[in-house]
Protein backbone atom coordinates (compact mmCIF):
# COMPACT_ATOMS: atom_id res chain seq x y z
CA UNK A 1 0.00 0.00 0.00
CA UNK A 2 1.00 3.60 -1.12
CA UNK A 3 2.00 5.76 2.01
CA UNK A 4 0.60 9.12 0.18
CA UNK A 5 1.82 11.25 3.15
CA UNK A 6 4.99 10.34 3.02
CA UNK A 7 5.40 10.31 -1.11
CA UNK A 8 4.74 13.89 -1.68
CA UNK A 9 8.06 14.72 -1.04
CA UNK A 10 10.05 18.30 -2.29
CA UNK A 11 12.87 18.20 -4.96
CA UNK A 12 15.18 18.12 -2.59
CA UNK A 13 13.75 15.08 -0.39
CA UNK A 14 12.97 13.42 -3.88
CA UNK A 15 16.53 13.46 -4.99
CA UNK A 16 17.73 12.47 -2.27
CA UNK A 17 15.13 9.66 -1.67
CA UNK A 18 16.08 8.48 -5.36
CA UNK A 19 20.14 8.66 -5.02
CA UNK A 20 19.71 6.52 -2.20
CA UNK A 21 18.00 4.07 -3.75
CA UNK A 22 20.62 4.18 -7.23
CA UNK A 23 18.79 6.24 -9.46
CA UNK A 24 20.96 8.98 -10.74
CA UNK A 25 19.57 11.88 -10.38
CA UNK A 26 20.26 15.23 -9.27
CA UNK A 27 18.08 18.24 -7.91
CA UNK A 28 18.92 20.34 -10.63
CA UNK A 29 18.29 17.11 -12.88
CA UNK A 30 15.06 16.49 -11.58
CA UNK A 31 14.33 20.75 -11.13
CA UNK A 32 14.94 21.07 -15.29
CA UNK A 33 12.16 17.08 -15.95
CA UNK A 34 9.52 19.34 -13.75
CA UNK A 35 10.07 22.28 -15.39
CA UNK A 36 9.74 21.01 -18.72
CA UNK A 37 6.87 19.26 -17.98
CA UNK A 38 7.83 15.36 -17.87
CA UNK A 39 6.87 14.85 -14.11
CA UNK A 40 3.78 16.68 -12.49
CA UNK A 41 4.14 18.74 -9.44
CA UNK A 42 2.59 20.70 -7.01
CA UNK A 43 3.47 24.32 -6.04
CA UNK A 44 3.53 25.24 -2.34
CA UNK A 45 4.74 28.58 -1.62
CA UNK A 46 8.37 28.48 -2.78
CA UNK A 47 8.11 24.85 -2.25
CA UNK A 48 7.46 22.57 -5.09
CA UNK A 49 6.19 18.97 -3.93
CA UNK A 50 6.32 15.47 -6.42
CA UNK A 51 4.62 12.55 -6.15
CA UNK A 52 7.66 10.23 -5.82
CA UNK A 53 6.23 7.15 -7.10
CA UNK A 54 5.86 9.32 -10.78
CA UNK A 55 9.31 10.53 -10.41
CA UNK A 56 10.60 6.68 -9.92
CA UNK A 57 7.59 5.93 -12.98
CA UNK A 58 9.89 8.02 -15.12
CA UNK A 59 13.08 7.30 -14.52
CA UNK A 60 12.96 3.73 -15.18
CA UNK A 61 10.78 4.21 -18.17
CA UNK A 62 12.10 7.38 -19.87
CA UNK A 63 10.95 9.90 -22.14
CA UNK A 64 8.74 8.50 -25.50
CA UNK A 65 9.75 9.23 -28.87
CA UNK A 66 7.07 11.93 -28.60
CA UNK A 67 8.10 14.01 -25.80
CA UNK A 68 11.83 13.13 -27.10
CA UNK A 69 10.79 15.10 -30.20
CA UNK A 70 8.53 17.64 -28.69
CA UNK A 71 11.27 18.52 -26.43
CA UNK A 72 14.02 18.79 -28.97
CA UNK A 73 11.54 21.10 -30.88
CA UNK A 74 10.91 23.09 -28.01
CA UNK A 75 14.70 23.96 -27.55
CA UNK A 76 15.79 24.59 -31.22
CA UNK A 77 16.52 27.80 -32.17
CA UNK A 78 15.46 29.81 -35.20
Amino acid sequence: MIDKQQDFLTLTGAARRARSEGYDITYHGLRNLVAAGYISHVPNGSRIYVFYPNVIRFLQKGLTAEQSLDYQLSRARN
